[in-house]
Formats: C-alpha cells, sequence, structure tokens
C-alpha cells in the first residue's frame, strides 16, 4: 500500500480505515497520515467521520487517544498468548516450536489437542534429554560453575573429541562447515534460556 502511494496512477485518492486497532498503535497513523498527504491521498477514519486532519486539535487527540487503546489491546493480546503457551508447556508438557536445543530431542506427546490437525495424523511434541548429547550439557553447566572458563571448556571439549553440535545433526546444519566446538558454540549454550529453566 505504502508503495503504491507514490505511484502517480495508483486509481485511489483516499483509503479508509475500518478498524483502527487491526493497522495501528501508538502514535503510528500520525506518520502514515503525514506520507499519504505529501502524495495528495486522504486517510479516512470512522471514528472522526471522514478524513483526518492533523491540523485539527479534536483529530489530533482522537488518534492519540485510539493509539493507546491499540497499544493495550496488544499487551492484552500479548499475555493471553503467552498465558496460553504457559498452560499447553505446564499441564500439557507441548513443546511450542523449534529446533531442539543440543542435548534434548523431541519425542511424539500424543495426538495434536486440534481434532482436524489430530485427524491428520499430526502429533504434539515434547522435550527430552537426548542421552548422547545431555552429558555433555551437564557437564558444560558443571564446569562452568567451578570456575572454568569458556575458552578452556572448548579446548576440553575438542581435545576429547566430543562431537559439536553441527557435527552431531550435520543434516540439520548443512550451513555450517566447521566441525569443532568453538567460544561462540559453549557460551551460546550456557546463556540458553531453556537449559536455565527460564524458558521451556
Amino acid at each position: 500500500m505504502l508503495a503504491a502511494i507514490r505511484d502517480p496512477d495508483r486509481g485511489f485518492d483516499a483509503i479508509v480505515v475500518g478498524e483502527f486497532e487491526r493497522g495501528f498503535a501508538g502514535d503510528q497513523i500520525q506518520h502514515i497520515v503525514a506520507l499519504c498527504r505529501r502524495y495528495g491521498v486522504q486517510v479516512w477514519l470512522p471514528e472522526a467521520g471522514g478524513p483526518l486532519d492533523l491540523d485539527d486539535p479534536e483529530h489530533r487527540a482522537l488518534i492519540r487517544m485510539l493509539g493507546e487503546q491499540s497499544l493495550r489491546e496488544v499487551i492484552r493480546a500479548r499475555h493471553r498468548a503467552m498465558a496460553a503457551m504457559r498452560i499447553q508447556t505446564r499441564d500439557h508438557g507441548r513443546y511450542l516450536g523449534g529446533r531442539a536445543p543440543y542435548g534434548y530431542r523431541l519425542v511424539p506427546a500424543g495426538p495434536h489437542p486440534n481434532l482436524a490437525e489430530a485427524r491428520r495424523g499430526r502429533s504434539v511434541y515434547r522435550l527430552e534429554p537426548d542421552p548422547d548429547t545431555a552429558p555433555t550439557v551437564r557437564w558444560l553447566f558443571t564446569e562452568r560453575r567451578a570456575g572454568r572458563s569458556v575458552q578452556d571448556l572448548v579446548v576440553t571439549l575438542n581435545r576429547q573429541g566430543t562431537p559439536c553440535p553441527a557435527e552431531h545433526d550435520p543434516e540439520r546444519n548443512q550451513h555450517r562447515t566447521r566441525r569443532r566446538w568453538t567460544a561462540q558454540s559453549v557460551a551460546s549454550i550456557l546463556a540458553n534460556p531453556r537449559y536455565t529453566g527460564w524458558q521451556v
């Protein structure tokens, strides 16, 4: 839409915002209205009873109020989504997405709760310690807590020939050419909230 506004042959001279909270939050619409006005396009808002006029103090007050309401709706939606995700993880043991972190593996945890998805054969998954790599993760945290440096851990892992994440699962790490532990790979494991209990 923003690209079309700049086109002199766009075929329209106004935009009607049907639901403010679905399109804007905060002061976003002020920037959009200013841009549209520069190219001769009006922005209509039902709450304003017609085109918005940023020179009108009542219109400015209106869009400030609508912007704050939209921000509150964003926050409420975020809280609802996070609460639902916590319940799914805590009460149902579900893993909510992404690749399993090094040291874990994904195992089926039953049929999908959505009946349509379950009929298609989809399952939900949960994390389970990987017997091949979980001991390495435990060792990393134990040794780091004992005071060893990240670089010292890297040297020990490479000297012992412990497979690094890319080497352990080369199918998912084809973009990684190095097959050795690095300070970055060790530090990322130690900082990952999934291991420390802050994220599940």
